[in-house]
């Protein structure tokens, strides 16, 4: 083989080799920018679930401070909606990562209608307030909290 052959040779391959790098270089990028959205997806999402349980865990401390029959409505209208938002980011969340999250949701649902519930059958007994144990409510917000810090070094 000679030198021309050679190069002409060289000369017949080299488009194919640049369309090649031209689709390879491309594709690397769509798919490094999916995983970085995809990531940042996540990442907000845990951060609204957060924020939500945190929220409910301050609404609920502050809800049978100083509470009267006609606090109940307004209270109610500002704590219901947190918590409707805290589930549907959770359902969310459940499908997405699909790794408990969606009933640890759940039970600090369930447990802030329970400390709720204790608020205001102490009102209906006209019993003197009791500040309800947040114990429970603290644990399940910790647990989500907990899912929460695991899922997102693998987000990185």
């Amino acid at each position: 083989m000679t030198v021309n052959e050679i190069a002409e040779c060289a000369i017949r391959i080299a488009p194919t080799f640049v369309v090649g790098i031209g689709v390879f270089v491309p594709w690397q990028g769509l798919k490094t920018w999916r995983r970085q959205i995809h990531g940042q997806l996540n990442v907000e999402l845990a951060r609204q679930i957060a924020r939500r349980v945190y929220l409910v865990r301050d609404l609920a401390v502050e809800l049978h401070r100083d509470l009267t029959d006609k606090d109940i409505p307004i209270r109610l209208n500002i704590i219901l909606p947190v918590l409707a938002e805290l589930r549907a980011f959770g359902l969310e969340a459940q499908v997405v990562w699909q790794d408990g999250i969606g009933q640890a949701v759940d039970d600090v649902y369930r447990e802030c209608g329970s400390v709720m519930g204790q608020t205001f059958n102490q009102m209906e007994a006209s019993a003197p307030l009791q500040r309800p144990n947040h114990a429970i409510l603290d644990a399940k917000i910790d647990a989500v909290i907990k899912i929460i810090r695991n899922r997102l070094p693998k987000l990185a």
